[in-house]
């Protein structure tokens, strides 16, 4: 499996895909909660041990998200696989701080719905997010994500050992093609009135 956007390919995570630029992802609170660890520098060893996992574990795919252009690893995606529900629950992690924020999540993920939704017929994608993540949640919404539930103290922060709440995310495969339909209709209509602003210059 390897897809391709203007700037990112993903494929997914192997051993040799371990290195020294990964191992300060875990010592950000958000790489230290998406890995289920506290903030601590991530060995490379350790690494090369999660990467490696997926190859005796078909239902878990974690898909690396590279620069293109660099050929860097900057984050990757956690999918797991609920075929008999036809499900998938998705995870995402920008590892390397100054991407973040670089709309590579909204760049990539309509490649995995597309691929799940459209080429294996899975008929749901769901994920959890923090509450106070309003620029994910902005996202999700603006994507066809809708709110299913509210789980109060669901889980434990690994960083300060409090409980938190989640919120759970579903997203059909409708709704995504609505969302892809309008962000495309959005985008010719902005390009539409640039072209008309430089013709009045």
């Amino acid at each position: 499996m390897q897809l391709e956007t203007e700037r990112f390919s993903i494929r997914p995570l192997t051993a040799l895909d371990a290195a020294p630029h990964l191992c300060a992802w875990t010592l950000d609170p958000l790489g230290a909660e998406m890995l289920n660890q506290s903030q601590h520098v991530w060995a490379i060893e350790d690494q090369r041990r999660l990467f490696a996992a997926q190859a005796n574990n078909p239902s878990q795919l974690r898909l690396g998200i590279w620069v293109r252009e660099i050929n860097k690893l900057i984050g990757f995606f956690v999918i797991d696989l609920h075929p008999k529900n036809q499900a998938y629950t998705l995870t995402t992690l920008i590892g390397e701080l100054s991407w973040r924020g670089q709309h590579v999540t909204a760049e990539t993920s309509d490649l995995l719905h597309g691929h799940f939704f459209g080429k294996l017929g899975f008929l749901k994608a769901k994920a959890n997010v923090r509450p106070q993540n309003k620029s994910m949640l902005w996202m999700m919404a603006n994507g066809g994500w809708r709110k299913e539930a509210h789980l109060i103290k669901h889980i434990r922060d690994n960083v300060n050992q409090t409980r938190v709440d989640i919120l759970a995310m579903g997203l059909l495969p409708k709704d995504w093609e609505e969302s892809v339909a309008r962000r495309k209709r959005f985008a010719l209509e902005r390009q539409a009135r640039q072209r008309d602003i430089d013709h009045a210059k």
